[in-house]
């Protein structure tokens, strides 16, 4: 058995391609919609089972237009398939590409059932959709022998059907595989829409193709546009709020194939309605009528439906026993579409009020009036007024503020009457708007400037209490802190007044203190007194020696007597200044002990001079004895308060005797001069 796999093993593929006779297997190729795959097989003419089942070698030959096929994400389903180079454009199939795909290795166990299609490989063409078939071997016109000298073809090596035998026995009825057309499905929800112009909403639902998609729409009745997405393969995407016409869409797909659809949403017709009326004699009669003369349009099958507004309501075509006024009726079709009219009931027995309005004359005056003055059949009238009338039932009201007022006549009948309603106006209040300009500073006075005054009647005059008019009409200098009255009065007798007062300015005040008194190089911090004590700011002159020359309490450290100048600034611009001395004077202190025991209790074991910042160095020290004898000696300068450089009682490294001795020192200052400082000093033992 493994000699005869190893002899199969070695049939060249050129002669599988001369035995047809054998042929069980039938190439099919298929693209799966929605992922841009294709998908190769071979369908079993009949029944293979290992070991009759061996594939030995194997080879599918593909073509597509030339140039739309770039084969991608190769992946084996039966065995190991590999692709080989592409051929383009050859001279016998110009218009073709070929390529040719090859098991690289046996498959052993690979069952074949009679129907059942065995799946060899599939990929993806980088290039998109397009048609792709598997090449006939009787009848393609690139089969060898061909002007490049290439084996295409297909061809199948197995055990089962004789060695040396091919047993491609050609193609099946799905040798081709096209792109399925694209396509666009549209419907509404509402078809036609239940009333005239109602909206409704449009699924869109996109078939073939692949995602994500973009369609265009446009009613051809309205010519409104639009765009939507489609992001999965064939989903969906609903348009909300559609009124009804006929649209237009256009789908595009991800590899730029193209679809259209058409839908149109029928819009019943518009209901109307045509009312009549016949008039009453007079208010209060009861005796005019309303009916429905015609109704068209909406969607109805047997009869509209009709609802009055009347009391009590009527559900018929027509409404009698009403008094004059406006009737509305609301016509109902079959899909509760509705429109509403009304009309009017008219009276032939009229009473004529002749009503005189005046308004009020000042905003906030309430002396309106409306005059009465009734013409109609049947005199006299009495007359009924609204409750916000406190005049009484006269042909008259007065004292009226703004407002609506109603007033109800009747003739001597007690049956005829009129109503009329009126409007009391009351004209706007008269508006000013002013402006402050300043006080700048503490002490000076304030200006007001009126800048609009809106709704006054002819000429108006300002005045305003305790200020100075500077003689325009509209400008005032007023005193800050002073509470004053603000009044407009125009030509009609109309006032605006307001009390107002404009806000005093703090005085900025500054007291720099005493002078002070430093040492030479001390330095001090400046503190002078101010106020307010936010919302200021300072500026010192001169700024030599000054640790800041904007803070409020910078430190000094002047070399000499110096003034210093302080200016400081509040947010309006208003300026305070003063003045404080800082004198200098060079201080010559030194303080040198007159005892000290050097008996190693570190208490005063040393005698050496203590000083402050004045003085730099020590330049020299000596020491004598009683007899003048130089006991010690420090001709090197060094600082003072050190007990280091001092002299620790010892003459030539043994303890001098107690007793008194001489100092002489020489310190130089920060200011460099020199002192000389001499004395006495007592050695305790």
């Amino acid at each position: 058995m493994v000699s005869f796999w190893r002899i199969f093993l070695f049939v060249p593929p050129i002669l599988l391609f001369c035995f047809p006779v054998f042929s069980q297997l039938k190439g099919k190729i298929e693209f799966l919609s929605g992922s841009n795959t294709y998908q190769v097989s071979v369908i079993p003419m009949t029944n293979w089972s290992p070991p009759q089942s061996a594939t030995g070698s194997a080879q599918i030959t593909l073509k597509a237009p030339s140039g739309q096929l770039s084969v991608v994400e190769l992946q084996s389903l039966m065995g190991e398939w590999s692709q080989q180079d592409p051929i383009f454009s050859p001279l016998e199939a110009p218009a073709y590409d070929y390529i040719s795909f090859s098991l690289n290795q046996p498959v052993i166990n690979q069952t074949y059932t009679f129907g059942e299609p065995v799946i060899l490989f599939s990929f993806k063409n980088s290039q998109g959709c397009t048609k792709i078939e598997i090449v006939d071997n009787q009848n393609d016109p690139f089969l060898p022998p061909n002007s490049i000298n290439v084996n295409i073809g297909n061809a199948f090596s197995i055990l089962g059907a004789g060695i040396g035998q091919n047993a491609y026995a050609g193609n099946s009825e799905q040798a081709v595989a096209e792109c399925p057309p694209l396509a666009l499905t549209s419907t509404a929800l509402q078809n036609p829409v239940a009333c005239h112009n109602n909206l409704t909403s449009i699924v869109l639902q996109a078939v073939n193709g692949e995602s994500p998609y973009q369609i265009n729409w446009e009613n051809l009745s309205s010519g409104a546009p639009g765009t939507v997405q489609i992001g999965t393969f064939e989903g969906q995407v609903v348009l909300e709020n559609m009124p009804p016409g006929t649209y237009a869409f256009r789908i595009e797909d991800a590899l730029g194939y193209l679809g259209n659809d058409t839908l149109q949403i029928l819009n019943p017709p518009a209901l109307s309605v045509e009312l009549q009326s016949f008039d009453a004699s007079c208010n209060g009669s009861l005796d005019g009528s309303v009916y429905v003369n015609e109704v068209h349009g909406g969607t109805i099958a047997n009869a509209y439906q009709y609802y009055w507004e009347t009391n009590p309501s009527v559900s018929s075509s027509s409404a009698g026993f009403l008094d004059p006024g406006m009737y509305s009726v609301t016509v109902v079709d079959d899909n509760g579409c509705s429109i509403t009219d009304s009309v009017e009931v008219s009276t032939f027995l009229v009473i004529h009020l002749n009503p005189i309005v005046v308004n009020i004359s000042c905003n906030g005056a309430a002396n309106g009036i409306i005059d009465l003055y009734p013409v109609g059949n049947n005199a006299p009238f009495t007359y009924q007024w609204s409750s916000n009338v406190t005049t009484g039932a006269y042909s008259s009201a007065w004292k009226l503020g703004p407002g609506a007022y109603s007033v109800t006549v009747t003739d001597a009948t007690g049956v005829c009457t009129q109503t009329g309603e009126y409007t009391i106006e009351e004209p706007p209040a008269i508006a000013v708007e002013y402006e402050y300009d300043g006080p700048g500073c503490y002490g000076k006075n304030a200006f007001l400037s009126l800048t609009n005054v809106e709704n006054t009647i002819g000429d108006w005059k300002a005045e305003a209490t305790g200020a100075i008019d500077l003689g325009t009409g509209r400008e005032f200098e007023i005193e800050p802190g002073k509470k004053l009255t603000l009044t407009i009065r125009d030509s009609k007798g109309c006032e605006f007044s307001e009390e107002f007062a404009v806000p005093a300015v703090k005085e900025l005040l500054l007291d720099m203190g005493d002078d002070y008194l430093i040492k030479y190089g001390e330095q001090i911090t400046l503190q002078p007194f101010y106020y307010p004590r936010d919302n200021v700011n300072f500026e010192w002159t001169p700024t030599d020696h000054l640790s800041c020359s904007n803070c409020p309490t910078p430190a000094a450290a002047p070399p000499k007597d110096q003034q210093y100048k302080l200016v400081i600034t509040d947010t309006m611009g208003c300026k305070a200044a003063g003045f404080v001395m800082v004198r200098v004077f060079k201080s010559r202190e030194i303080y040198i002990p007159n005892a000290f025991s050097p008996n190693h209790d570190g208490i005063n074991d040393v005698f050496y001079p203590f000083a402050g910042f004045e003085v730099a160095s020590i330049q020299e020290m000596k020491i004598f004895d009683r007899w003048g004898n130089l006991a010690f000696k420090a001709d090197e300068p060094f600082p003072p308060n050190d007990y280091q450089f001092g002299w620790n009682g010892s003459v030539r490294d043994k303890p001098a005797s107690a007793g008194t001795y001489l100092y002489m020192l020489k310190a130089k200052f920060i200011d460099g001069g020199m002192a000389l400082f001499s004395g006495e000093v007592t050695l305790m033992r």
